[in-house]
């Protein structure tokens, strides 16, 4: 197929000196942190270093061929090594919660257990659930595959393994892999379903590559290019439905390659909307995947999408990501190799940028001009709107599209257009140089007194972070309306600069290379990202056309507005955790009103008429004498204030309370907030972090046993006032992946009643000062994982010049230094602050 053709030219120009067939291509070599064998007795192994999480790790049993639900279910519920205590009670001792598929799951014919956080640095625990993996072993004659990733020591776990593995005879089970053979469609097909729910889904298949050829470049080629394809298709349609108006409540571009499945590759387009918007939304969808089939993307485009994928590949992975590498490993032989390893491999050849893009629209002409392999999926109303109905607009739109002789999807930019970007030179002289004691650095004065953070840190090698803050945020201004604030953000990026709207101003800076991120909180505003260090003069030209050449058009204010009308909805637990909070992060589409374009412009004129009331952080890569050179040109085209800056006081008082809600939603859970208020300083924040941790494990300890999973996510911020905050959403697994005798509550208000007492048990628990000292290791090596991105370490750094908190200086010995009963009054704090239950049937 000519699918096929693309990657496989793709790697002939990019990785080999002569051509050869594509079965003989070289294997890629598993990472040094995979350490992978098998057994005496035959049974797989898979051990994987990642040290980011201190002092866990996450275990998995792979049987492959079986998928004996009932079996399975029972094994959680006894196992004979467990005749005086049961499996998933023991899971329920040590923490080890429920996944949102529960502890088992199947997949490819296979069965999979999953047992996440681990704690390792107990060795009974980690010992004892290995144990239980042998006995399920022992309990099938099945081929098994143990698999186990994080903070952990391959020969310490292969001694334990070589132990426990004499339980388990030595057998060779038969296990055939099923056939496989693409077949052909004759589409496109076309499928409604009556439902409630109104979603499109558009799905193309392509072969999946050959056993011979999964542990090589190819697969992640493809898989490369299929990214980089969702997320220009994920922008394309961002912009459709804003364009036309299209009121989508979500939608997502999703890749299942052949590491993922036994069968087809596919390539899928999923889109929610509200029943009378789907003919629109059905449109627009085919408008987009039509015109992308036919024109492929641009140069620009392109790069842009690239590099955003590159950076992804590039993040640390977590433990959960290797559990998955090494599930896909076993289960369809992918590679080992980790994705940060084979971008680089791929980013050190050197080729046209042009000749790169016209591979790469091959492959989208390939994959997507095959309509005949393309299913499209309707779930909704059809009394509303019948299949023929549908099929006919998506049909005729996409045949209209594909004949058009002009594009009707324009990517504005190249390269070179940074010459519409600020030109002019405002020279302003060094004054002073002194010691920085939170970076280790230097702290830069200029004559407009423009101050700027330097830290030179060749760690980077060739690039550099960078941030422009500016004191005040939306609680200073004197004309924005209650909750305004929290759309400000998005405002500013979808603003005019340089005479380029946002949008393209964005794609600017990404086919530049320069990440450029635009927040406003209640406590400031700040632009941060990063570049290559000999794009800081671009960087600073950016800056400079954003605060000096920005014009907000009431037209973009608009269609944004509009759009976000459409797609919001009220946050209940929010709304109930803060009333008639005056500084909210959270957006409210009620919020968003015509005034709110004439306070943004106002606010927007008076933030960066004030440059000097903040400050310019700059670390990385950057030689010292240039960079003053080259700041001492530009800084002095900013605009600068000579009065004090100002920032509003806050007169919104927090009142502790409980408050109850019951609603009705498309699938059950019970979410609950908590909010306490505490002075924010570094040794409070450690200990909120560590009791959020202690929670945690209490809730996902005592929620397994009715077969919830829990997640959690929590923020201690300065504004309205300093306030902790933690929310936990508590949703019900199925029950085919639980243990027999325990069947999760379907009516969430009876599972409410057991949240509440489990809540309210873990609040008042001593804290234990063996567990603290543990999860003390794991929040500081997350921590310090967290300030390893330049971004974040940034971040950081400016809440020293926001709002004079010191996040940095000796953070290790802070957080090694909380005590039990600061613990303990943090949850004290919490349970006697503010509550909202918010449960949905």
């Amino acid at each position: 197929m000519k699918i096929r053709l693309s990657i496989i030219w793709t790697v002939f120009m990019l990785l080999l000196p002569i051509s050869m067939p594509a079965q003989n291509m070289p294997p890629l070599a598993p990472d040094p942190s995979v350490v992978a064998g098998a057994l005496p007795n035959g049974i797989s192994y898979y051990i994987v270093t990642n040290p980011a999480q201190a002092g866990m790790a996450d275990f998995a049993l792979v049987r492959k061929g079986c998928t004996d639900t009932l079996s399975a279910r029972n094994e959680l519920s006894s196992l004979p090594h467990f005749n005086k205590s049961v499996p998933y009670r023991f899971l329920n001792r040590k923490s080890i919660g429920c996944r949102p598929e529960g502890f088992v799951s199947f997949s490819e014919g296979s069965t999979i257990f999953r047992f996440d956080n681990v704690p390792v640095y107990d060795q009974a625990a980690s010992d004892t659930t290995l144990l239980m993996m042998f006995d399920m072993i022992a309990s099938k004659p099945c081929q098994h595959a143990i698999v186990v990733a994080g903070n952990v020591t391959p020969a310490t776990i292969l001694e334990r393994m070589k132990v426990f593995s004499l339980m388990v005879p030595s057998r060779t089970p038969e296990y055939s892999k099923p056939e496989y053979s693409f077949t052909g469609g004759n589409g496109p097909e076309y499928s409604l379903t009556p439902s409630a729910t109104s979603t499109l889904t558009v799905d193309f298949r392509t072969p999946r590559f050959p056993d011979a050829q999964m542990n090589t470049i190819q697969p992640f080629m493809s898989r490369l290019f299929c990214l980089e394809l969702a997320e220009i298709v994920k922008d394309r349609l961002r912009m459709a439905f804003m364009n036309r108006n299209v009121k989508a409540k979500s939608f997502d571009v999703e890749y299942v390659g052949s590491s993922q499945t036994l069968g087809d590759e596919h390539f899928i387009v999923k889109v929610s909307a509200d029943e009378d918007q789907m003919v629109q939304t059905t449109a627009a969808v085919a408008s987009v995947l039509s015109e992308t089939s036919m024109r492929g993307a641009t140069e620009g485009e392109y790069l842009a999408s690239r590099d955003y994928v590159y950076k992804q590949m590039l993040r640390p992975q977590t433990n959960d990501d290797l559990v998955r590498m090494c599930i896909s490993n076993y289960l369809t032989g992918a590679d080992l190799a980790l994705p940060a390893t084979k971008a680089a491999f791929f980013t050190s050849k050197t080729m046209d940028s042009a000749a790169e893009r016209d591979l790469f629209n091959n492959f989208v002409e390939a994959l997507l001009s095959k309509t005949g392999n393309m299913s499209v999926h309707w779930t909704g109303d059809e009394a509303i709107c019948d299949e023929w109905t549908r099929m006919t607009v998506f049909s005729s739109t996409w045949k209209t599209v594909s004949l058009l002789d002009r594009p009707t999807i324009r990517w504005n930019v190249v390269k070179k257009d940074t010459v519409n970007l600020w030109s002019d030179r405002g020279k302003t002289k060094l004054k002073s140089v002194s010691p920085d004691a939170v970076s280790g650095g230097e702290t830069w004065m200029f004559a407009n007194d423009i101050k700027v953070v330097y830290k030179k840190d060749p760690g980077l090698k060739g690039k550099f972070g960078y941030a422009l803050m500016v004191k005040g945020g939306y609680s200073a201004s004197r004309t924005l309306q209650p909750g305004e604030g929290a759309f400000l953000s998005d405002i500013l990026a979808a603003s005019d600069v340089s005479g380029l709207t946002g949008l393209d101003f964005g794609r600017l800076m990404r086919i530049n290379g320069i990440e450029m991120n635009m927040k406003v909180s209640p406590a400031d505003l700040r632009i941060t990202g990063t570049a290559a260090t000999n794009q800081l003069a671009l960087v600073l030209r950016s800056l400079l056309s954003v605060s000096n050449s920005r014009n907000l058009r009431k037209s973009s204010f608009d269609v944004y507005a509009g759009y976000q009308k459409s797609v919001l909805s009220c946050d209940r637990v929010d709304s109930l955790l803060f009333p008639d909070n005056p500084y909210p992060t959270v957006k409210n589409p009620a919020a968003l009103t015509d005034q709110t374009y004439e306070s943004a412009k106002v606010f927007f004129d008076s933030q960066f008429m004030k440059i000097n009331d903040g400050v310019l952080v700059l670390v990385g890569d950057l030689p010292y004498d240039t960079t003053q050179k080259i700041l001492s040109t530009y800084l002095g085209c900013f605009r600068i204030s000579r009065g004090a800056g100002s920032r509003i006081s806050s007169s919104y008082k927090f009142e502790p309370g409980t408050f109850t809600q019951i609603g009705d939603g498309p699938s059950p859970r019970v979410e609950i907030g908590l909010a306490g208020s505490q002075k924010y300083t570094p040794d409070n924040l450690f200990a909120f972090h560590l009791a959020a941790m202690v929670l945690d494990r209490s809730l996902t300890a005592e929620l397994s046993k009715i077969g919830y999973s829990v997640s959690m996510q929590k923020s201690f911020g300065v504004f309205p006032q300093d306030i902790m905050e933690i929310r936990f959403i508590f949703t019900p697994c199925p029950d085919e992946g639980l243990p027999e005798e325990t069947v999760a509550l379907r009516d969430s208000t009876d599972a409410f009643l057991f949240i509440r007492q489990a809540l309210a048990t873990a609040l008042a628990a001593p804290v234990d000062p063996g567990l603290l000292g543990l999860l003390k290791a794991t929040f500081s090596a997350s921590y310090a994982a967290a300030l390893s991105d330049r971004v974040s370490y940034i971040d950081a750094l400016l809440m020293r010049y926001s709002s004079g908190k010191d996040m940095l200086t000796g953070y290790a010995n802070k957080i090694n230094a909380v005590q039990p009963q600061q613990v303990q009054a943090i949850l004290g704090t919490l349970s006697q602050g503010r509550k909202v239950e918010y449960v949905i049937r």
